[in-house]
């Protein structure tokens, strides 16, 4: 896969690579990112095994996992799109580590829709959200994403290209 680097104000999205495995592994599992995410394995060696099953999936261009860091090389987290399908695709595993700067959020929102609608031409975003994890809903909204349903356990919202180029007049600060 050819280098993938989306650069905003004071945040860039970088593809994920076997040496951030650590990184990775040790955001899954902090107590109070891992609340709102699938299991993960402490072992080092599973984050690597998984990260190199990813990189296949990447290389035939139906997932991209990346590293949120800024111009130095701090990494402050990461977020994956996937289930990239009928030109739309699914965004999540938006970790942030706790007192990243604000401006963190924002500016890999708007590089992960930067990615999608305007390098992918894709058209839809689908997001679900663990209804507890009440800051990234609120966030989805803030946002201008769509809530279009719910059940129990999660929220879902859409943002079609459409609307993401009127929301991303708004944020023309961070780009």
């Amino acid at each position: 896969m050819k280098k993938i680097d989306l650069i905003s104000k004071h945040t860039k999205l970088r593809l994920v690579g076997v040496e951030d495995a650590e990184f990775i592994r040790n955001l899954r599992t902090h107590p109070s990112l891992k609340r709102y995410i699938s299991e993960t394995p402490s072992s080092l060696d599973v984050q690597i095994n998984w990260i190199k099953n990813y990189k296949k999936r990447e290389s035939y261009g139906v997932e991209f996992y990346f590293i949120i860091e800024n111009f130095t090389g701090e990494k402050f987290g990461t977020l994956r799109l996937y289930n990239i399908l009928n030109n739309q695709f699914t965004w999540g595993s938006w970790l942030i580590k706790p007192n990243s700067p604000i401006y963190t959020s924002i500016e890999s929102m708007l590089l992960i829709y930067i990615f999608a609608f305007e390098h992918m031409v894709l058209e839809k975003a689908n997001i679900d959200v663990k209804k507890e994890n009440k800051e990234v809903v609120l966030a989805h909204k803030k946002f201008g994403a769509l809530m279009v349903g719910e059940n129990e356990e999660d929220v879902f919202f859409e943002l079609t290209k459409e609307r993401f180029f009127l929301i991303k007049k708004k944020y023309h600060q961070y780009c």
